[in-house]
């Protein structure tokens, strides 16, 4: 029970501003929800999702890319102070050269990146592009080193938890 009204004047006015609120969170909301696919995924539309994410990794990102990608998510997560948290301690710590230490964490960013690669969201990907880069330009440097030293291969696992 948040409140109890004996007038109906005072109720209509708190859900008047309980709608509005919704209504304003909601513009937010909408970047990062489910985006809707219609028909069978064919290699058409396969080989366009990938030349996209391809694009992300070499286009140019304005200065306050990172800021709109931090406003966003506080907006997002206005009602969540764990994730508020985390969104703070991304935006005081994050360096382009750590962007696979950050992706790889149980945070909103692995959580919030990996939803929009499922779903095909081009918003939310421009949103992550410059961190989809970072991934990128890391991921790159660390197979140039790997690359040079074919003597020592490198085993790598994937864990998967099972219910």
């Amino acid at each position: 029970i948040k409140a109890v009204y004996t007038e109906l004047n005072h109720l209509l006015d708190d859900l008047t501003k309980d709608v509005q609120k919704y209504l304003q969170h909601e513009k937010y909301v909408a970047i990062f929800s489910k985006v809707v696919k219609e028909g069978n995924t064919t290699d058409d539309s396969v080989s366009w999702w990938i030349n996209f994410i391809d694009l992300l990794c070499y286009l140019p990102y304005a200065e306050d890319c990172r800021y709109k990608l931090i406003s966003s998510l506080k907006t997002y997560y206005a009602e969540n102070t764990i994730q508020i948290r985390e969104v703070a301690q991304f935006e005081s710590d994050y360096k382009a050269d750590e962007a696979l230490w950050w992706y790889t964490r149980p945070t909103f960013l692995h959580r919030q990146l990996n939803n929009a690669l499922r779903q095909h969201n081009i918003q939310v990907m421009f949103l992550f592009g410059f961190i989809v880069q970072d991934i990128y330009r890391q991921l790159k440097k660390e197979h140039e080193k790997l690359k040079d030293n074919p003597e020592n291969p490198l085993r790598l696992y994937r864990g998967q938890l099972m219910s």
